[in-house]
């Protein structure tokens, strides 16, 4: 059975064990592990962020309520010093965030 996206791994064919043979499908995440910590990180932020984007395709009211409990959050978790990390957009955004939850 063919799937969109999905390769046969072929076993290399050795004399002495017999003819090459097929050892089933893989796509390119079944491989895609992460080199370390930071890389993990890194790669499941990016998956956050996917999803917040795809409630917002949705409810766009819904997915800024999950960002700023996501920034009040941070803010908590990193002693109050979460907006020192952030510039431009972002720090105006995490300013209105934690003004909210302020009151």
């Amino acid at each position: 059975m063919k799937i969109p996206g999905k390769r046969k791994i072929a076993v290399v064919d050795v004399p002495s064990v017999g003819p090459m043979r097929t050892i089933g499908d893989f796509g390119d995440s079944d491989i895609d592990i992460a080199i370390d910590d930071r890389e993990l990180g890194e790669r499941r932020a990016r998956e956050l962020a996917h999803r917040i984007r795809l409630v917002a395709a949705e409810d766009p009211g819904l997915a800024q309520n999950l960002v700023d409990q996501l920034i009040v959050a941070l803010d908590r978790a990193m002693g109050g010093t979460f907006r020192e990390h952030l510039d431009g957009a972002a720090r105006g955004v995490a300013d209105r965030a934690l003004a909210r939850s302020a009151r």
